[in-house]
């Protein structure tokens, strides 16, 4: 936990002196940032319980028969990397490199989606807090089907043809991103005709993706009993967060249709988390959505901070997910000893370095 709470403090005084505009070192600190993110995630050990499931099929990649077959079960963006590397630098760098060309990928994917923002230190600040350590140590497809999504964004006004590319490779990330598919929609502002269109070609991909993953998302269904509705319960402070946080937003003079959609499929993700804890990972990647469409251009200064409600109220809410985060973090390896849920020595903490891994082979 030392070392974590030493990265943050670190990481966030570094984005502090990058938020300095004037600053003429301000491209050396932003370097800084990712520069560290990049390295702690990509040099990770045995941290992160999704390392070593990555690390099997990793292992288990040994021709194009275990490519399709690994295909045939989830999105194929991952896999699509990990084969081709392994084919040309297993004997040099092994799982550790891979783990590192990943990293890099999330690190340009973050940098160029945030290049632009005008609350670029602020951002990524809350990425910091709710996303990094799950999503650069954990569930990789999904981090990156985020970023290539708030890439999709950034590109949308400039661009839509990139716009639509970002979404696509998204999707072939993780079948996630469809949920955030009507932010991309209203923030492409097209002509209605498109919007039947692009509604027509959302059916057929829907239709697509059931035809050849049904059997793999009936079975996440199971794994993770979201037809179990017995369990469910929507907790008092989520309701008043909920609440609160919506008012705010219809006080809000800067609103927009692409915030109140984002802010939409975010409640609704909070709202599912009462059925299955699962969820959490669904409404982490749609509240850094919220604070990105929110962020991305002037919304506020910082001498006016304390009277925005909306922006208060994003704040308040934060600290209420860093704080879920936290506690995951102090409590997953007990948990995970007592449960025997998961494999607790891949917990995030202590955090180890790959050359400490008990289960890497010639690295």
């Amino acid at each position: 936990m030392i070392f974590y709470l030493s990265l943050t403090i670190f990481l966030f005084f570094t984005l502090y002196l990058a938020s300095n505009k004037g600053s003429e070192y301000r491209l050396i600190y932003n370097f800084l940032f990712f520069s560290v993110i990049f390295l702690v995630a990509g040099l990770r050990g045995d941290v992160g319980q999704d390392t070593y499931n990555y690390q099997l099929q990793y292992d288990s990649m040994v021709g194009l028969g275990s490519l399709f077959e690994q295909l045939n079960k989830a999105e194929p963006i991952l896999y699509l990397i990990m084969y081709p590397y392994k084919l040309l630098f297993d004997d040099f760098l092994g799982f550790t490199g891979f783990l590192l060309l990943i990293s890099l990928m999330q690190t340009v994917l973050l940098s160029y989606a945030t290049k632009k923002m005008y609350h670029r230190s602020t951002f990524l600040a809350i990425y910091l807090v709710i996303i990094y350590l799950e999503y650069h140590f954990n569930v990789l497809r999904a981090s990156l089907a985020l970023l290539f999504f708030l890439c999709s964004m950034r590109t949308v006004t400039t661009s839509r043809k990139k716009s639509i590319v970002f979404f696509i490779l998204a999707l072939l990330s993780h079948l996630s991103a469809l949920v955030l598919f009507p932010v991309l929609l209203v923030s492409l502002k097209l002509k209605p005709r498109y919007y039947i269109f692009m509604g027509g070609a959302l059916v057929g991909v829907g239709a697509c993706v059931t035809i050849f993953f049904g059997d793999y998302i009936y079975s996440k269904f199971l794994g993770y009993n979201l037809f179990d509705t017995s369990s469910f319960d929507f907790p008092f402070l989520v309701s008043i967060l909920l609440s609160f946080l919506w008012l705010a937003f219809f006080f809000n003079k800067k609103k927009s249709s692409t915030q109140f959609f984002s802010l939409l499929i975010f409640s609704v993700a909070f709202f599912s988390s009462s059925f299955t804890a699962i969820a959490y990972r669904l409404y982490f990647m749609t509240f850094a959505v919220v604070a990105y469409v929110t962020l991305y251009e002037k919304v506020f200064n910082e001498k006016e901070f304390k009277s925005q409600p909306y922006f208060l109220s994003l704040f308040v809410l934060c600290l209420w997910l860093g704080f879920i985060s936290i506690k995951h973090l102090v409590q997953e390896r007990d948990d995970r000893f007592l449960t025997g849920k998961g494999r607790y020595e891949f917990s995030f903490s202590p955090y180890s370095l790959y050359y400490d891994s008990k289960y890497r082979k010639n690295e």
